[in-house]
């Protein structure tokens, strides 16, 4: 999800709720390697924020 993810987080537009772009991260989430990843909206943020 990177670099996306981190630009998102330096600007302000979103926060993780749990990060796991580390292998830490995934350790305490999951209790081990979990290589994926992914981002959560809703309908009404899509549509009013369409691609260019």
């Amino acid at each position: 999800m990177d670099p996306v993810a981190t630009k998102l987080e330096r600007d302000g537009t979103a926060a993780p709720l749990y990060d796991t772009r580390t292998e830490k991260g995934t350790l305490d989430i999951f209790g081990g390697p979990w290589p994926a990843g992914g981002f959560y909206t809703t309908v009404e943020f899509i549509q009013q924020n369409p691609l260019p």
